[in-house]
């Protein structure tokens, strides 16, 4: 990761869960932590947005992306609008929606916010703010 002009290993602890690996990090400014399932298989990291229109339960807070200064949306110009196998132009912004084998699901908007990892804030970030997901989470 690149911050302030350097280049710095960030790292983050990972845990076993229930068939799948977990790891701690917090969103926003003010940050929101959450415990994240690491998808090796996946090159979209995103998670559950207010507004929601279909979210499934989970154990923390959906993230709410009014509560912090530091989010903005990725324009549908951007190369990494046009790098996602599915997304379409809305208002200028990029929404997604990415599909998995198991008939999962997520559709939102591309995003970007700080992510923190270990205590190291990387500002931002792309991300999906998913709005209507499928499956179990």
């Amino acid at each position: 990761v690149k911050l302030g002009g350097q280049v710095k290993d960030v790292q983050a602890p990972v845990s076993a869960g229930n068939g799948e690996f977990l790891m701690q990090l917090a969103i926003g400014k003010p940050s929101l932590a959450y415990s994240a399932i690491l998808d090796t298989g996946s090159d979209l990291t995103w998670t559950q947005c207010i507004p929601c229109s279909d979210c499934y339960k989970q154990p923390t807070p959906i993230y709410d992306p009014s509560l912090s200064s530091t989010y903005g949306t990725v324009s549908c110009k951007s190369s990494l609008c046009l790098a996602l196998p599915a997304s379409a132009c809305i208002s200028a912004t990029c929404e997604y929606l990415y599909t998995y084998g198991d008939y999962s699901s997520t559709q939102g908007i591309l995003s970007y916010e700080t992510f923190t990892l270990s205590s190291q804030s990387i500002p931002h970030i792309a991300f999906g703010c998913g709005q209507d997901n499928e499956g179990s989470g």
